[in-house]
């Protein structure tokens, strides 16, 4: 009885010291509860070591391609970053009938309207006029190919319907008059007695807009085509009239074309970026030596931070006892500017090369159901059906109490020392970086890798 008890007691005891007390986050430390003696917990960063032993290299790194369709948003407009130059974007997008209805008989052609609607939902640059010009397309937009954001224009008309932007302005809904337009595909519409169906209605009657800017205001427009809802912001709406007995202004009735799951919208850009950034080759990039000892994030043109870490192999090699890692952190502070916002999120993979970032092209970060980062392989159903479903958790917030973003990548970095990864490189870009311009600059030093950890 009295060795069942010792049992007993040394279960409770053996318990009580992995499982008795917490780790204690202290901010920039963690505090080992007073039982845990065994697991002495030590405190790394890259400061801690020597350029030579646990050297942390960065690069800004230009994406060789990136798709750019079907974003639920497109831009236009010149946006010139003080740091970095100039971005220019311009987009393409389609609208498609709510309905297929036969055309009437005795439509009254001389009471047909039409207004285009839009909705802008950000401006970004300075405060000011801007004009835009939509073209009518002269070719359909291919919906069977991803599109990429530096490809040829398609083909449009030289007349514009025109509109103008306050970046001011609190009304962010623009209604333009489209009465030619309109009238246009009423009579399209007449002659073939009905739509009939989607790629009917593009080869014959519209095929939809181009929309760029018209002057040398430095601000580039983000438009909202987002279609989740009866409310959707962007739609042409046609009214005309049927000759009826009542009335000779006849009986009035309206058509609407919107965006939906079967259109296509995408934007296209190009970069005048300064020295020397101008330098960046798509596929490859420049390091914080020659850029003035900063790497650069920015969203739509796809610039990214490459951060290197191969001192981390180094120390691995020098332990003598096997490593746990409680936590690790890639701490990334930015230089603020008041001109030019941060992106919200950054999203962190891990690759030896580098290629479209999305799910199904890279290996993505997410949480398991414990709240633990995994880094999964990319290209599996796996990956695709996680990302997919735990989006939010894929990114890392910038905090505006610690003026940073700190992104969790304790897995990865157990996976090294494990030796089960020999890769210690990260690519750091904006979660938004199809639909926002955000921009960040990261000074040399301003990267760190923090982790606690004990020897087992």
């Amino acid at each position: 009885m009295k060795h069942f008890q010792g049992i007993i007691w040394l279960a409770l005891n053996v318990s009580a010291l992995f499982f008795g007390g917490c780790i204690k986050n202290t901010g920039d430390s963690f505090e080992a509860p007073p039982d845990l003696a065994i697991a002495k917990t030590e405190y790394i960063d890259s400061d801690s070591f020597s350029t030579a032993e646990f050297p942390i290299t960065a690069e800004t790194y230009k994406f060789d391609s990136l798709a750019t369709s079907n974003r639920e948003y497109v831009f236009a407009g010149s946006y010139d970053d003080i740091i970095l130059g100039k971005l220019n974007t311009e987009s393409y997008f389609q609208f498609l009938p709510e309905s297929y209805t036969t055309c009437p008989d005795d439509i009254l052609d001389q009471y047909t309207k039409a207004t285009l609607t839009l909705q802008y939902d950000k401006v970004y640059g300075p405060s000011g006029t801007d004009q835009y010009g939509l073209f009518p397309l002269k070719q359909i937009l291919d919906g069977d190919r991803t599109h990429f954001g530096s490809e040829a224009a398609p083909a449009y008309r030289d007349t514009a319907l025109l509109t103008t932007l306050n970046a001011s302005r609190t009304d962010n809904i623009i209604r333009i008059d489209a009465n030619e337009l309109g009238n246009e595909i009423i009579q399209k519409w007449k002659k073939l007695k009905t739509f009939g169906n989607d790629r009917t209605f593009l080869d014959s009657c519209f095929k939809g807009f181009a929309i760029k800017s018209l002057n040398a205001n430095p601000q580039v427009a983000r438009f909202d085509l987002q279609y989740n809802t009866d409310a959707a912001p962007a739609f042409l709406q046609i009214s005309y009239r049927v000759k009826t007995s009542a009335s000779s202004l006849g009986e009035l009735r309206t058509l609407k074309f919107r965006t939906n799951t079967s259109t296509v919208q995408y934007y296209r850009f190009s970069t005048d970026y300064k020295e020397p950034w101008k330098n960046i080759v798509p596929g490859s990039g420049i390091t914080s030596d020659l850029s003035s000892g900063n790497t650069a994030i920015q969203g739509l043109a796809g610039l990214a931070s490459v951060v290197k870490m191969p001192g981390l192999l180094d120390w691995k090699q020098k332990q003598t006892r096997k490593i746990k890692v409680f936590k690790a952190e890639l701490i990334v502070t930015p230089k603020l500017s008041a001109d030019y916002p941060l992106p919200e999120f950054l999203r962190i993979s891990c690759r030896n090369d580098y290629h479209i970032p999305n799910e199904d092209d890279f290996a993505t970060v997410v949480y398991n159901d414990e709240g633990i980062l995994t880094l999964l392989q990319s290209n599996t159903s796996l990956t695709r059906a996680i990302a997919k479903t735990q989006t939010s958790a894929q990114v890392f917030p910038y905090s505006t109490a610690n003026d940073n973003y700190r992104c969790n990548v304790t897995s990865h970095i157990q996976d090294i020392l494990d030796g089960n990864r020999t890769s210690s490189t990260f690519v750091l870009y904006s979660a938004q970086w199809g639909t926002t311009v955000n921009r960040l600059q990261i000074p040399n030093g301003n990267v760190k890798l923090k982790i606690y950890y004990y020897p087992i």
